[in-house]
């Protein structure tokens, strides 16, 4: 019997939380996995020791990974971090109406959900195709850390192109990475608030990275300039463009 390791949030026993998790693996992974598979969560877990340990070793080992990414549970990215270094098969799913943060996007992530019966039969068949897809002598996968290591080795090279080429991918990533969060919108928080204090003042809070600045300027400075000198830009019909914490947001003002 093979292992299918089921990584996400879990929860107290007897939370909302806890019952979710129960749900997804009862109604959408554990009908989609193949006879020869079993699923295994880190509650579950039968043998006695480190619970810790164990869950890495089911990371570094399980032949498949599911991850359910719903809530953004920051153990869960650790935990993914882990079996993506491994370049192992894994599964991600999302919740409805949920997106994942721009860092492990590029990955096909399968929507779910336990209220909605037509989400929960295609998630399932989803699961399936993807492990037909991954077939029983599944390829290395690309992950953000195989990418990294790749172009580590091309900057270290002796070799001038292929430095330069890594210098090249590595320049575009973190171009790729930016634009792409100034397209996503933050829902885990609210807009910044901006207030006109006075004719050259601004009050600016960001409240994703907790940013709270009274922006001054001299007469004859626009409000533009004063924002671009302390780290913001703003965006004609987009949004207020943070630069600590790298995203567009929507304004809400106080003017009128």
């Amino acid at each position: 019997m093979r292992t299918c390791f089921v990584i996400g949030p879990i929860g107290k026993a007897n939370s909302d939380t806890r019952k979710r998790s129960d749900q997804v693996l009862k109604y959408i992974i554990e009908p989609a996995l193949p006879k020869d598979y079993e699923a295994l969560r880190a509650d579950r877990m039968p043998d006695p020791g480190m619970i810790t340990s164990q869950v890495i070793q089911q990371l570094l080992d399980a032949p498949l990974v599911i991850a359910d990414l719903s809530t953004h549970n920051p153990n869960v990215f650790y935990e993914l971090a882990i079996r993506h270094a491994t370049r192992k098969p894994v599964i991600h799913l999302i919740g409805k109406d949920e997106t994942i943060p721009f860092d492990v996007s590029d990955f096909r992530a399968i929507t779910i959900a336990i209220d909605d019966l037509e989400i929960v039969d295609r998630a399932k068949t989803d699961i399936a195709n993807q492990l037909e897809s991954i077939g029983d002598n599944p390829k290395p996968m690309q992950t953000p850390i195989s990418v990294a290591k790749a172009i580590d080795l091309l900057k270290d090279s002796e070799n001038p192109s292929e430095k330069m080429m890594g210098q090249l991918v590595e320049d575009v990533s973190s171009l790729r990475a930016e634009v792409r969060s100034m397209r996503t919108p933050d829902h885990g928080s609210r807009p910044p608030k901006v207030t006109k204090v006075g004719l050259m003042a601004l009050d600016l809070v960001c409240s994703r990275c907790g940013r709270h600045e009274v922006l001054r300027g001299s007469t004859g400075d626009s409000h533009t300039k004063i924002m671009e000198e302390h780290g913001w830009t703003l965006i004609p019909k987009a949004g207020l463009f943070c630069q600590k914490c790298h995203l567009v947001h929507v304004l809400e003002t106080d003017d009128d």
